[in-house]
């Protein structure tokens, strides 16, 4: 065989080899491009899922805030009953003084002394309870701001892994 034969013969391979690498090409090409759109379709489902966390977590936000006000203004309800508390009890004194002359009136106004001090003491205790109360909501405050801070974190995390996946998805040299 001459070298001409050898060459026409080695054109005839590469030609049916050409031919057979050309179908298999276009395939790897829609793989890859399936893969892409596949990538992209989860990025954006994860975004979304994201947003939607952030939704919440401002939602939550904005009923702790409501709750925290509303023990605000009953800490200043209890404030202003135990302010009268403290004037009716200053008056009994006062009525007390005034009735010494009369056992009857000056042993109920004694038992009523008794009750308003009860009272006093009862309205203390709930403004004591509504101090704790207001401890543990500024606790939960903060616990929610840390949450929703850890959400923004794995939200960026997230969004970050988003971009890598869309990077490992583009087709290699």
């Amino acid at each position: 065989m001459s070298d001409r034969d050898r060459l026409d013969r080695l054109n005839q391979v590469l030609d049916q080899l050409e031919q057979t690498l050309v179908p298999g090409e276009q395939a790897s090409g829609q793989r890859a491009r399936g893969v892409a759109t596949m990538i992209k379709v989860v990025v954006a489902l994860i975004a979304a899922l994201a947003l939607s966390n952030l939704h919440f977590i401002n939602d939550l936000t904005q009923e702790v805030r409501g709750v925290i006000g509303g023990m605000n203004e009953m800490t200043g309800h209890f404030d202003r009953v135990a302010a009268r508390m403290q004037t009716m009890r200053t008056e009994i004194a006062r009525m007390e003084t005034d009735v010494r002359l009369m056992p009857v009136l000056q042993a109920q106004m004694a038992e009523m002394a008794g009750q308003v001090e009860q009272m006093t003491d009862a309205v203390d205790a709930m403004q004591q309870t509504t101090t704790r109360l207001e401890a543990r909501l500024d606790r939960m405050k903060l616990t929610v701001g840390d949450m929703a801070g850890r959400l923004r974190d794995l939200n960026q995390s997230v969004g970050a892994m988003g971009v890598d996946v869309d990077q490992m998805a583009q087709p290699g040299p």
